[in-house]
């Protein structure tokens, strides 16, 4: 599935759903989690929800059966947590100012996953099932 994350890339700050106890400190993955659960963007859908429960299904920590148990504001959470993880993997500049021929050239030497690409003014998040 490819999700339209322009808004969300554009307007929010991936390091606050996605760092690392030596960025932020002590309870740096309650703290983002919290902030991704209260995040306004909501990308799960009734007719996508199905296509999120097996990507993160595919994760192996959980169950299909534990993930549909989720509300929809929990897996959206984890939704905002992938997408900041990989806008962070390649920059923490504002994603308007990457140079996304670099990007791809890190996709390509495989230094990065490669899960974001842009179309036009639009950017989007692969999501694998």
């Amino acid at each position: 599935m490819e999700l339209d994350i322009t808004d969300f890339a554009t307007t929010k700050c991936a390091a606050d759903y996605h760092a690392s106890v030596a960025e932020i400190g002590e309870g740096a993955g309650k703290r983002t989690w919290q902030a991704a659960v209260e995040c306004r963007h909501m990308f799960v859908t009734r007719e996508n929800r199905q296509e999120f429960v097996n990507h993160f299904k595919g994760y192996g920590a959980w169950s299909e059966g534990e993930i549909n148990d989720w509300p929809d504001t929990e897996l959206n959470a984890l939704v905002i947590q992938e997408i900041s993880g990989q806008i962070r993997e390649f920059s923490d500049n504002p994603v308007a100012s990457w140079d996304w021929d670099d990007y791809q050239r890190q996709c390509e030497a495989g230094q990065i996953q490669g899960l974001l690409f842009k179309a036009g003014d639009e950017i989007y998040c692969t999501f694998d099932m």
